[in-house]
């Protein structure tokens, strides 16, 4: 195991989930350029960091950058292995070639739930399908999947509970990490 630090390449959710907890960061989506994340990062490799935890919302919200710094991983040579976090509606296979290529080892994937219906009351802006497709790219690129489930969503029946656990064992995700919907007054 190497020493690991948390890198922000980015900042702000252009996404409205109504459960999110992360409006303290704005919802207006404010980047790093990637010539600046590549000289954090070449830094940090310099003083023997060799894993990161991409700790933006969404690290693919803009999915030209993305694949920016990933191809300046590459041509940098780092050495690196890294995670973040992303949306299934917003990576594909070509996306994800060049994120596995860069040292990315492992995806969280917000899906919330298998219930479309829930998906649309907690305004989650994808959908079951999307959630499968995205966990088989990913682990097709051969990056692990990490997908985080929320339990008891307003108005979510026992059946729909039921159907969210079906779906993470019928697709696998590497890990799965299941939450209760916590309210919070506003």
């Amino acid at each position: 195991h190497s020493v690991a630090t948390t890198v922000m390449t980015s900042r702000g959710c252009p996404f409205t989930c109504t459960y999110c907890d992360r409006p303290a960061l704005g919802k207006n989506f404010r980047a790093r350029s990637p010539e600046n994340v590549i000289e954090e990062l070449k830094q940090c490799v310099s003083l023997g960091i060799k894993e990161f935890n991409i700790f933006d919302d969404t690290f693919t919200v803009d999915r030209k950058r993305a694949v920016a710094i990933c191809k300046q991983i590459i041509s940098e040579g780092l050495d690196i292995r890294w995670a973040c976090r992303s949306r299934v509606h917003l990576v594909n296979p070509e996306i994800l070639k060049w994120m596995k290529r860069a040292g990315c080892g492992r995806i969280s994937y917000g899906i919330e739930t298998a219930s479309d219906r829930i998906g649309k009351i907690i305004q989650k802006g994808a959908n079951v399908r999307q959630a499968a497709e995205a966990i088989k790219m990913t682990k097709d690129a051969g990056i692990e999947v990490l997908g985080d489930f929320i339990l008891g969503s307003p108005t979510e029946t026992p059946h729909e509970v039921e159907e969210t656990i079906r779906f993470a064992i019928k697709n696998k995700p590497d890990f799965a990490q299941f939450s209760i919907m916590t309210p919070y007054p506003a």
